[in-house]
């Protein structure tokens, strides 16, 4: 009889326990799926993916992300100021309320002797687009190859005026050999950093004030070039 009243009370017991029981392994089974879904949102870019972005003209405006955009400009040349303040000036263009970068490429200060490219220290021109990029800056960048900007014949190297019958500006078989082995080293720099790629180079502009210079609507060589230029550009970078 005393085992039988022993009995009742653990038999009770159990079958209170039961429904806990149940609760514990709902409980269990969500948030084993809680921490799939946590998983599969932290996977890495590469694997999922990535949302449109676009920067483009239209109707005379830009329009960034489907959204209009007011472009508010300024400059800062990465070659004139040591690479230590680089982050001071962007942030100072942003406190002027500037939402867009636009700086030179000067040929020379990445290629003083021909063959040579360097793009490392103060001429680490991937390092100064991407801090742009870091603070929510869109760049313009200025890829000349002529950029002016009260340079140094205007970004030219010197050696360039020492080959046999060059003509600069123009369509010139040596001044042309020299601006594709330019851009070759260059454009690979600038496209990883574009805009559609998830840097900040939103646009490009292609030589510089080329109407005070010259007249592609009466000269073929002119023409020729500036159209060169754009082809060259477009194949490194496409067009998005």
């Amino acid at each position: 009889a005393a085992l039988q009243r022993s009995s009742a009370p653990r038999a009770a017991l159990a079958d209170h326990r039961k429904p806990y029981k149940r609760q514990i392994a709902m409980a269990f089974a969500l948030a084993a799926a809680a921490a799939w879904l946590v998983v599969a949102n932290a996977r890495t870019p590469s694997m999922r993916a990535a949302p449109h972005r676009s920067f483009l003209v239209r109707d005379d405006a830009f329009v960034k992300d489907g959204e209009a955009f007011v472009v508010r400009s300024g400059s800062v040349h990465y070659s004139r100021v040591p690479t230590a303040y680089w982050r001071d000036r962007l942030l100072r263009l942003q406190a002027l309320g500037l939402n867009t970068l636009t700086t030179y490429v000067p040929w020379n200060f990445h290629e003083e002797v021909e063959g040579n490219f360097t793009f490392d220290d103060n001429r680490d021109l991937g390092a100064f687009l991407d801090l742009a990029n870091e603070l929510g800056l869109v760049v313009l960048l200025r890829a000349g190859p002529y950029m002016c900007g009260e340079w140094d014949l205007g970004g030219f190297p010197a050696w360039l005026l020492a080959k046999e019958n060059v003509t600069l500006r123009t369509w010139n078989d040596p001044y042309i050999d020299a601006v594709e082995k330019w851009w070759a080293a260059l454009l690979p720099v600038v496209k990883p950093r574009l805009y559609s790629a998830g840097g900040g180079v939103a646009m490009i502009q292609l030589e510089n004030e080329f109407g005070d210079y010259a007249d592609c609507s009466q000269n073929e060589n002119d023409a020729k070039y500036m159209n060169h230029l754009y082809d060259v550009a477009a194949a490194a970078l496409g067009t998005d």
